[in-house]
């Protein structure tokens, strides 16, 4: 999926990850694949088992310097804030899923209910 990632054009300034093993694991996948340096990387423990809201808050935390963000954490949290941030209910989020949100926000700050719509949902098993 890394590899769709970056073939969609959609590298991060900042991935910001969760430190379960496999978030890790799929972080410096995606890292090594888009050739981010550690720098653009970060690992938050607060990501992990996080909710909607708990998410919401670590994003609208980001400095503005940072223009496209990903998130690699957990279930029910990233589904539940796509869903909170563009209003559309999505597939259930199978591993690997990237979900691609448009923002029409200018500070992360900005960050409100439906102020997305979804730019890309991909999936391995789409491919197969």
């Amino acid at each position: 999926m890394a590899q769709r990632v970056r073939d969609f054009g959609l590298v991060p300034d900042l991935l910001l990850t969760s430190n379960a093993v496999r978030a890790l694991s799929t972080a410096e996948a995606v890292a090594r694949t888009l050739q981010l340096n550690s720098g653009e990387v970060r690992v938050v423990p607060e990501l992990y088992a996080a909710g909607c809201q708990s998410l919401l808050q670590q994003l609208l935390q980001q400095n503005d310097r940072w223009h496209h963000l990903m998130l690699v954490g957990h279930n029910p949290g990233l589904e539940d804030l796509g869903y909170y941030l563009t209003r559309e209910r999505l597939t259930k989020f199978p591993t690997a899923a990237v979900l691609h949100i448009r923002l029409g926000i200018a500070h992360w700050r900005q960050l409100a209910e439906c102020c997305g719509s979804v730019a890309l949902f991909d999936y391995p098993k789409l491919h197969q």
